[in-house]
């Protein structure tokens, strides 16, 4: 268990140990036994009822426990039913917690409707709480089994006349030992597996998880190439989570491959107002994408966008100018490459690209220059290039 689950998995336990040992000393109190209120049990004090070596245990085994509440039947004025209502009182008050804290969910679920300064605590309190129910779920099933000292091997023998009551330390600690190795081996995961997935089916599902749902499967419309489908489902997302500058980046590059130039533009908009800047800088993913639909007017929009948010962005002008080489605009295109290249010199493609350029405009010399340089550095990027992919060699030692 890591820091971040154990610090949002404490509280719900200590909710739940602590209303369940006060649940049993205040029904023994209002039946007439006052022994647990002369020892302070009747609190909501955490500190009164918890066990240092019992909570420690939950990370170590599979199971805890908090300190006993002391009861004393011979004050019961009908200590057959006042002691069965004591022992079921602890379990019920872990089925009323969970009540309680479903319902306080409903007002954490709402994830992104604070603003996005409130998202990261909305998120962690409705986890929270989740893990409160699911806790105290788990507390009021487990404390019916009969096995002692559970709650069950008190409350069976009483609605069971034939079943007998154990309380001889040999026979606790046979239990206890049988209830460790019934937790270990997982034989009561199908029981506890009923439990959480009944108390799933009422729990609140907050925002912040139907919008990782949403992105999920707009991820996988995305590698399949269902755009329209990636499109529909970051469009739910953005609903939910109107925060999210991935959402708005990915579905303007879905609307760029589903040929909507206006609404792709309209989302990378978005995308800077929330981020302050150019979503994707140094690769320009989608003003290429747009290149390669087809949709050069767009890519010039997408590469000016980029320019205008990272003006040393050597890929940025690079994408620009080859849009505006099929749109006929040579001397835009030719001062994008002048200015890629002074970014960027050592990249052939570049130089590449602008003899080519010169080459329609009729300049041979500076083509057959530019050419040349390319020439020369393709050999160097390659070899660059190998010594990246290539993992070290192993020298053996020597052994003399």
């Amino acid at each position: 268990m890591n820091i971040v689950t154990a610090l949002l998995f404490l509280p719900g336990l200590m909710i739940g140990l602590t209303v369940h040992e006060c649940a049993h000393a205040w029904s023994a109190s209002l039946l007439g036994d006052d022994l647990a209120r002369r020892h302070g049990r009747v609190s909501l004090n955490p500190f009164r009822h918890l066990s240092l070596l019992g909570t420690m245990a939950i990370f170590l085994l599979p199971i805890g426990w908090a300190k006993p509440v002391p009861v004393n039947l011979y004050h019961f004025k009908h200590p057959r039913r006042d002691y069965l209502l004591t022992s079921l009182a602890g379990p019920a008050a872990n089925v009323l917690m969970a009540a309680l804290l479903i319902a306080m969910m409903y007002f954490t679920r709402r994830t992104y409707s604070y603003g996005p300064g409130a998202v990261l605590w909305l998120a962690m309190a409705h986890q929270m709480l989740t893990m409160g129910v699911v806790i105290n779920a788990i507390l009021a099933t487990i404390n019916l089994l009969p096995i002692p000292p559970l709650d069950g091997s008190k409350i069976w023998p009483v609605l069971l006349p034939r079943v007998k009551p154990a309380f001889k330390p040999k026979t606790m600690l046979i239990s206890m030992i049988l209830l460790v190795v019934l937790l270990q081996t997982k034989s009561l995961q199908p029981l506890l597996n009923r439990v959480l997935d009944g108390t799933k089916t009422i729990l609140p599902v907050s925002d912040a998880a139907r919008f990782g749902s949403r992105r999920a499967m707009a991820a996988v419309a995305m590698e399949h190439s269902e755009y329209a489908l990636a499109e529909q489902s970051l469009t739910l997302a953005v609903e939910i989570n109107p925060y999210s500058v991935s959402a708005y980046y990915g579905r303007a590059m879905a609307r760029v491959a589903l040929d909507k130039p206006a609404e792709a533009l309209a989302d990378l908009d978005k995308v800077i107002a929330l981020y302050g800047r150019w979503p994707d800088p140094g690769r320009c993913v989608i003003g290429d994408l747009a290149i390669d639909s087809g949709d050069y007017v767009l890519a010039e929009q997408l590469f000016d966008r980029a320019v205008a948010f990272e003006p040393d962005s050597a890929a940025a002008y690079y994408g620009r100018a080859k849009a505006r080489i099929v749109l006929g605009k040579p001397a835009e295109a030719l001062a994008d490459l002048d200015k890629a290249i002074g970014l960027r010199a050592f990249d052939p493609d570049y130089h590449e690209l602008r003899a080519s350029l010169y080459e329609q405009t009729g300049d041979t010399e500076q083509a057959a220059a530019d050419r040349k340089k390319a020439q020369e550095l393709r050999p160097l990027v390659a070899e660059i290039e190998a010594d990246i992919h290539t993992p070290p060699s192993v020298v053996p030692a020597n052994k003399e």
